[in-house]
């Protein structure tokens, strides 16, 4: 320890330290062992202030004050007369400590106790919101925060804005102010404290980020801070489902396909899709591009497709033919038709209810979501049009959807061959001549 000026030679130069009860034992030293005790003046005179120091390191985790006591071992000092313990005192903060009981409290290690980010909306080029909420057992003031991992937005290089506000949940608190330096390729956020915060007050921070055109994971974010109070990067608590940080929807899987391409036939076209961010309720899901047929505008019937991982359906019919069928002697060992696993699929009467809005002229079928989807999960659905009068192409079907949860429009992976939708079969070309038209002569007809 380092001593004051009066206290020089009075203690030993070293102390002992144990780390797991925090305690700093000195050793007052003796001036002369050989005078005799009467003759002894007292080492610590009455009155007089003693000074000295000695260096910590502090933990690595955030750390609340812990009240700190003062001890003395020795025939000149009292003991408790109950346990027989010395008696001790308990050493009281310095003036600076008094004032802030925070930053100066002797114990305390500075740390964000809460430390959590999400976002208002996972939809496509959107100008998102991130929010991040924030409490320190700290003051901070003159010290810059740093975020990391904010990758993958739209939202270019700035630096030098001086609006980005910390609003406190607790009435009676002022605004933190920040200075701002953004850099999209790092996605490093710095917020310089202009108007400090205080200590255990709670701070929500809204950040203005333009989310990317296609679908991305959430990120993982950190949160440190220097030239001021120095902490370590810290994991940010990310908001669950669609507050996830900058996630941002797309189709993972987007299938059409039709049952008949007979004219004037009822067709079933079957719709499987899976997003990557739940539609919550109000979006409304687009499909377009389903042209030609003869049914009219209006509201339309949709039927929920369902299956379960142990209950193969759909398409596996014809794996169980082809089984049986094309590959009879070739099936060895436990090859067997049992083994076909679909993934699930969930019940999207759940999410639109039974029926869609249907616009004949643009192919346009319209799915308002009743309910909110789940992330990752196949959904299907079947809906019934009437194909035209005459042959027609497939032509590209596309998918996207508005409102709550905006998703860039893509198009459809269609099914080939007769599946492929509002294929209507009919002929390209279709035209009959003969050879002569001599009477009694042979005559050759071509179709």
């Amino acid at each position: 320890p380092a001593v004051s000026a009066s206290a020089v030679g009075l203690f030993r130069p070293t102390g002992v330290w144990d780390q797991a009860t925090g305690t700093l034992i000195m050793e007052v030293l003796q001036i002369d062992v050989f005078a005799a005790p009467s003759l002894l003046n007292p080492n610590l005179a009455a009155g007089v202030p003693y000074v000295f120091s000695f260096a910590i390191v502090n933990a690595f985790d955030s750390r609340e004050y812990n009240p700190m006591f003062i001890q003395a071992a020795g025939t000149a000092f009292p003991r408790d007369a109950f346990t027989g313990d010395y008696v001790s005192k308990p050493l009281v903060a310095s003036s600076a400590a008094q004032v802030c009981t925070c930053n100066f409290a002797p114990g305390m290690v500075a740390g964000f106790t809460t430390r959590k980010i999400g976002q208002l909306s996972p939809s496509n080029a959107f100008d998102n919101i991130v929010s991040i909420t924030l409490l320190s057992n700290v003051a901070m003031a003159s010290t810059t925060l740093r975020f990391s991992g904010l990758t993958g937005t739209d939202t270019p290089d700035r630096a030098g804005v001086a609006n980005i506000v910390a609003v406190p949940i607790e009435p009676g608190h002022p605004n933190a102010l920040f200075n701002e330096a953004w850099n999209q390729t790092s996605g490093v956020l710095l917020l310089e404290i202009v108007l400090g915060t205080r200590s255990n007050v709670t701070y929500v921070l809204s950040y203005p980020l333009r989310n990317k055109a296609t679908g991305q994971e959430a990120v993982t974010t950190f949160i440190s801070s220097f030239a001021g109070i120095d902490l370590p990067d810290r994991l940010l608590e990310r908001g669950p489902g669609n507050a996830a940080t900058l996630l941002v929807n797309d189709f993972l899987s987007k299938e059409v396909r039709q049952a008949t391409p007979s004219t004037r036939g009822d067709n079933v076209i079957s719709v499987k899709f899976q997003t990557r961010a739940a539609l919550e309720v109000g979006t409304v899901l687009s499909i377009a591009g389903l042209v030609g047929s003869l049914t009219p505008s209006g509201t339309i019937n949709i039927t929920g497709v369902v299956t379960s991982e142990d209950s193969p359906s759909g398409n596996s019919s014809n794996a169980t033919g082809n089984v049986t069928g094309n590959m009879t002697g070739n099936v060895t060992g436990n090859a067997t038709v049992s083994e076909v696993v679909l993934a699930p699929v969930f019940d999207s009467n759940d999410v639109f209810g039974f029926t869609a809005q249907w616009f004949q002229a643009s192919g346009t079928l319209l799915l308002l979501v009743l309910q909110e989807s789940a992330a990752k999960v196949d959904y299907a659905f079947d809906v019934t049009l009437r194909n035209p009068a005459a042959g027609q192409r497939s032509g590209d079907v596309t998918v996207g959807t508005t409102g709550p949860v905006r998703t860039t429009v893509v198009q459809m992976e269609r099914a080939a061959g007769n599946a492929a939708p509002m294929l209507v079969a009919g002929f390209m070309v279709k035209g009959i001549g003969q050879n002569t038209p001599n009477m009694l002569a042979e005559n050759t007809l071509t179709v």
